[in-house]
């Protein structure tokens, strides 16, 4: 059975440091090192965003590439973590979970400061 967007959050996974793939080129300098964060680290920062402030991806990864001390934050896995974020609040969301107490995810941006049509229902959703 799948895991669920909560249990990925959970997951005791080991940030990464490593060096910029070619594959990724566009985002850094070859050799450039970069991290590839967690889940769960990744909704701490989210949940950290207070009411009337937004932050976006950019600024996610910032903070991270800056507390790893790397040049970059994987762009890829940081966009998926992201949306793992969204979907566990919604699954806390349908467990009675108080709004207190899940992760604002609609406070959190694409890069160029867009609404995320990957978060659970959508931009339409997120604007609400």
């Amino acid at each position: 059975m799948a895991k669920s967007a909560i249990e990925k959050i959970l997951e005791d996974k080991t940030i990464k440091i490593t060096e910029l793939p070619d594959t990724l080129n566009k985002w850094g300098p070859p050799s450039a090192s970069m991290v590839i964060s967690t889940p769960k680290e990744v909704d701490a920062i989210m949940a950290t965003v207070p009411k009337g402030k937004l932050i976006t991806t950019t600024e996610i990864r910032a903070r991270l590439s800056t507390k790893h001390k790397t040049d970059i934050t994987c762009p890829l896995t940081t966009g998926i973590f992201m949306n793992i974020s969204a979907k566990a609040t919604e699954e806390k969301r349908e467990l009675g979970t108080p709004e207190s107490e899940v992760t604002p995810y609609w406070r959190c941006l694409k890069a160029g400061g867009e609404l995320n049509p990957k978060y659970p229902g959508g931009i339409d959703h997120q604007a609400s």
